[in-house]
Formats: C-alpha cells, sequence, structure tokens
C-alpha cells in the first residue's frame, strides 16, 4: 500500500474557488450556486499538510485559517487579474482551479437600477466572453 503520509513543507499552492458575480446593474448580477466548500477544503488541507497556500476567493461566507493568505474577489475580471497577479509574482508548486468562474459576463453594466417601464415586456441582456483563467 505504502505510505500514506504527505508532507508539502516548502511547497507553495495556489487555488481558486467560489463563484464570480457578473454585475448587471447597481443591484442585480448574473451568478451560479458554486458555494467554494472544495476549494476552501483543498487549501485547508494543503495548509496542515505544510504548504504556503494563496486562496483566491469569490464571494463565498466562508472563513479560512490564518495560515492562508486569501484574496477575495467578486467578478471573473477580478479573479482572473488576481490570480494572475499572484502567479507572477511568486513561484508556485501546485495550481488548484477550483473556482466556478463565469463563461460570461454583461456586455454593457448600467448605472443606478434597471427600471422596468410600461412599454417594455423583455430586455436584451448582451454577455460577452470572459478571460480564461486555467487556459492561461
Amino acid at each position: 500500500m505504502g505510505n500514506n503520509s504527505i508532507d508539502l513543507t516548502g511547497k507553495t499552492v495556489l487555488i481558486t474557488a467560489g463563484p464570480t458575480h457578473e454585475k448587471i446593474d447597481d443591484v442585480r448580477y448574473i451568478a451560479n450556486y458554486s458555494s467554494g466548500k472544495m476549494g476552501f477544503a483543498l487549501a485547508e488541507s494543503a495548509s496542515k499538510l505544510g504548504a504556503d497556500v494563496t486562496i483566491v476567493a469569490g464571494p463565498v461566507t466562508l472563513s479560512c485559517s490564518e495560515s492562508i493568505e486569501r484574496i477575495d474577489v467578486i467578478s471573473a475580471e477580478e479573479m482572473y487579474q488576481a490570480t494572475i497577479n499572484k502567479y507572477n509574482s511568486t513561484t508556485f508548486d501546485i495550481i488548484i482551479c477550483a473556482s466556478a468562474v463565469a463563461d460570461f459576463t454583461p456586455k454593457n453594466i448600467a448605472s443606478g437600477k434597471i427600471k422596468k417601464t410600461s412599454d417594455t415586456d423583455t430586455m436584451l441582456l448582451e454577455l460577452m466572453k470572459t478571460k480564461d483563467i486555467l487556459a492561461r
């Protein structure tokens, strides 16, 4: 069976976790149901095994150990920028992309709240592709 103990002492780990929220206007956004639990569990496990862990977390209510560096973001663009900036400033031994990043984001974000009017029964929401963190 072999030795089941894993030692990550001296290893650096970068993990993305949770959803992203893509703003439509000042009160609405597009999101998914990702809880972030998998990414946070991976971060905690890697930390307990001795790794130096950074987690880039979308909007979740989860907490993590103080030993884990946490970078909070909201949108796919923010997650992309935070992940790439951290990747470019640190050498990582392990990178795990466990987040559920939105594939699309609204092309135009309205300022204020979009109001419904009596003469409008539909609203067209044009979306554009987000940057692919994993591919980068």
